[in-house]
């Protein structure tokens, strides 16, 4: 795969395990969480510190054969992050379902009580891929890695999330680029054609 898309060429976009694992055990791990859940809760959320490494994933792609220029391992920022990054990469645009991307019943009730995005939660411990067809699944499952497609890599411009009824536009991370001391609030956003024609408002 080059790494600026054909016109009309789709790879789905792939993503292992769950989203947001490790500050899901993190928020576990809290005074203020132990007042709410009950303690079997609890346990289970701070388990997912055992499904950090990726070296599983990341064999179980190369065994697919998606190059690892098409391969991105998440942390800070999420799988927002994650997907801004790996468009940049490939010059691409998206369209992705958010009721596609996974997470754990545990992550949804800590990341509401503590009102925060779980698509924004540090998602080390997943792998994010572009992949030319859907047989890098198999390859997951023979190794019995959780992963799902959750959307494709586009060649228009604009980077959607779906949700539902509702469709709105990736940001670009800033805090995220900020804590990485990727941007320094000069570099100009890349926005869809919609957002340009509208002067940026949603």
């Amino acid at each position: 795969m080059e790494n600026r898309l054909k016109a009309g060429s789709r790879p789905v976009l792939i993503m292992t395990k769950w989203c947001g694992l490790e500050d899901t055990a993190r928020l576990a791990g809290t005074a203020r969480a132990a007042e709410r859940f009950p303690e079997h809760f609890l346990r289970t959320a701070r388990s997912f510190e055992s499904l950090l490494s990726t070296e599983e994933d990341r064999k179980a792609a190369e065994a697919a054969g998606v190059p690892e220029e098409a391969r991105l391992e998440l942390g800070c920022g999420g799988i927002l992050a994650g997907l801004w990054f790996l468009c940049e990469r490939f010059h691409a645009g998206m369209r992705v379902n958010l009721k596609d991307i996974p997470l754990r019943q545990e992550t949804i009730e800590l990341t509401n009580y503590f009102d925060l995005n779980p698509y924004e939660l540090n998602a080390r411990g997943c792998l994010l891929m572009a992949a030319e067809d859907e047989r890098v699944l198999e390859a997951m499952r023979d190794r019995r890695v959780q992963a799902r497609i959750i959307g494709y890599l586009c060649s228009a411009n604009s980077r959607v999330l779906i949700n539902g009824e509702e469709i709105r536009y990736l940001d670009m991370p800033r805090q995220t680029l900020r804590e990485m001391g990727l941007w320094n609030g000069k570099e100009k956003d890349r926005r869809s054609p919609e957002q340009e024609s509208s002067g940026g408002k949603r």
